[in-house]
């Protein structure tokens, strides 16, 4: 599944939270970062699950999709 959402954030602090948000959660719902760029960051959750998290710069702000 793909989504894709807006934010005003800039594409650097989407990461920085996304980063943030993932290694905070709960042992049994956390994924760990696995690889990251300037424009994408990868997880891997305990069963092996992946997600990633790609950012691009458009006017006004961020387009940030996940799958």
């Amino acid at each position: 599944m793909m989504l894709e959402h807006r934010t005003t954030l800039a594409p650097a602090d989407v990461l920085v939270r996304a980063k943030t948000f993932f290694a905070r959660r709960n042992p049994l719902y956390a994924a760990f970062l696995e690889k990251e760029g300037d424009a994408f960051a990868t997880f891997r959750g305990q069963g092996g699950e992946e997600l990633v998290i790609g950012v691009a710069p458009v006017d006004g702000g961020t387009v940030v999709r996940a799958s």
